[in-house]
């Protein structure tokens, strides 16, 4: 399989072995949260009243990406800071 996708069998289990981002773990909270908006509708709504319910608080936004964002505090100080050392 290495040889399909090009890399080295060591960074193949590198990559395994490495902890989700701070971003994939928000992404799969995320989901959790909108397949249990979705169970307690008794699955009867669809994505525009998904949206409405996480917007009303039930669940936060995520950081946006960009210029945008700054003065807002980092939900990954530790992750962003160890990149922007190698930038």
């Amino acid at each position: 399989m290495c040889a399909v996708l090009g890399v080295s069998p060591s960074g193949y289990y590198a990559w395994c072995a490495r902890p989700l981002s701070c971003r994939a773990q928000a992404n799969a909270a995320l989901l959790t949260e909108i397949r249990a908006v979705h169970t307690a509708s008794r699955k009867t709504y669809g994505s525009p009243r998904i949206y409405a319910e996480l917007r009303a608080g039930v669940f936060r936004q995520q950081k946006p990406r960009g210029p945008a964002d700054a003065g807002r505090p980092d939900p990954c100080p530790a992750q962003n800071e160890a990149e922007s050392r190698y930038d």
